[in-house]
């Protein structure tokens, strides 16, 4: 696999240019692994930010109404919350692309320690962003 990707400020997709040999799909899981798991280490390192993390207990899941940002809430406190909780999150997926780069058998325990991560970031694809 050979991927150039213009950088995103310059609005131009024709510099983009993937090629994907047949073995990069023997086992497609391994491979995206491979790609998955640096960027979403680097996307902790460098994040600036969390996405929308609602729970239950929230009067909604939007942040401008949310019970969580009453005035009578510190907004630092709840910000670090919410920054572990997603340092948490990430680190479950990075954990989880991880073990498939190690490309080993797993026991159910550790098998479901992985699919927990691998449904975390499904569900917080579109958040994976900086």
């Amino acid at each position: 696999m050979k991927i150039n990707i213009a950088e995103p400020s310059t609005g131009s997709k024709d510099a983009d240019t993937i090629h994907i040999d047949n073995f990069d799909c023997w086992s497609l899981d391994y491979t995206l692994a491979r790609i998955i798991h640096p960027a979403l280490i680097r996307l902790k390192e460098t994040k600036h930010g969390y996405p929308e993390l609602w729970e239950d207990g929230m009067v909604t899941h939007h942040n401008w109404d949310r019970q969580l940002h009453f005035d009578f809430i510190d907004e630092d406190i709840e910000s670090n919350y919410l920054i572990d909780k997603w340092n948490g999150i990430l680190d479950k997926m990075i954990y989880s692309f991880g073990k498939i780069m190690e490309d080993d058998y797993f026991d159910n325990k550790e098998w479901e320690k992985i699919q927990e991560g691998l449904d975390l970031f499904a569900k917080h694809y579109t958040s994976l962003w900086d």
